[in-house]
């Protein structure tokens, strides 16, 4: 990322429009931002995520609106939903978090790199670059786990029959890694 993120940074077209010295200062300001954000973040998503998942039952009495409603359908998909998100999320980005500091920032080329040290599918072909290493990497240990809970909440709150409920699951995440792929193929 020290190297493919100064680049993506002086091809803006707004920073590319200053004289030198301007564009150098720039991409120095924004890398330090970007530094900053990524070292903290991986810190503060999965609280932000234990935060929402919280926060509907805070304040909740018998006379609350939200009280009577909170055993509603909404409420169990939304249960559902941040389950979820820890798993894939605030898991996944804390050990994210936590090997990226342990291996440091210069030890990664650019961010398909950083996504790959995550075990997963990606940890079987080290030397992917590109789609390949793109589709790879969300098919990693907590986005797998998330899958199976997601399929086994819409079977139980939702009451999916097995095979839809399944194949959704594994689409959503197929569709992802497919995500995963086009970007890593345009930008790396």
């Amino acid at each position: 990322m020290e190297h493919s993120l100064p680049a993506q940074f002086a091809a803006n077209p707004a920073i590319a429009s200053l004289p030198p010295e301007k564009q150098q200062e720039q991409i120095a300001t924004a890398l330090a931002l970007s530094r900053t954000l990524s070292s903290i973040n991986w810190i503060f998503v999965p609280l932000i995520l234990l935060f929402a998942a919280l926060a509907p039952s805070a304040g909740d009495d018998d006379s609350s609106m939200r009280s009577r409603a909170a055993t509603g359908p909404f409420a169990k998909f939304f249960a559902l939903s941040i389950t979820v998100s820890i798993i894939s999320a605030g898991f996944g980005l804390l050990i994210l978090g936590v090997i990226a500091e342990i291996r440091g920032p210069s030890s990664f080329d650019d961010a398909t790199a950083v996504q790959a040290v995550v075990p997963g599918l990606a940890l079987l072909v080290p030397g992917a670059r590109g789609a390949l290493a793109g589709f790879l990497a969300p098919l990693n240990v907590f986005n797998l786990w998330a899958t199976a809970l997601l399929a086994l909440g819409m079977i139980a709150v939702g009451r999916i029959p097995r095979v839809a409920a399944w194949g959704t699951s594994a689409g959503m995440l197929l569709v992802g890694a497919a995500f995963g792929a086009v970007g890593a193929a345009l930008h790396g």
